[in-house]
């Protein structure tokens, strides 16, 4: 599912979607993952998971909440799937 833009480059549609799973109220999972189209019928993915623990997190550092560690720890998950769709040639 290609479509030329106006430079004449191809543009691939790309799924991205991040989720995040407290699992038993101490370890949160954070998932990145991105599909895109390798043809018409068949499309491929690339994935990049992170886990931490909620209640040491919570502790680390009295600057820093533990929203704010989660949200970093979503940004460095969509950092690594991007250099992973790099590798792919999807960007």
């Amino acid at each position: 599912m290609s479509d030329k833009d106006i430079l004449g480059t191809n543009s691939e549609e790309v799924i991205i979607k991040v989720s995040t799973v407290l699992d038993s109220g101490k370890a949160m999972k954070i998932t990145a993952e991105a599909r895109w189209f390798v043809d018409e019928d068949n499309t491929t993915q690339a994935t990049s998971t992170r886990v931490i623990d909620i209640e040491q997190a919570s502790k680390f550092s009295k600057a820093v909440s533990v929203e704010q560690f989660v949200e970093a720890t979503k940004r460095d998950a969509l950092r690594e799937l991007v250099t992973q769709l790099n590798i792919h040639g999807v960007l």
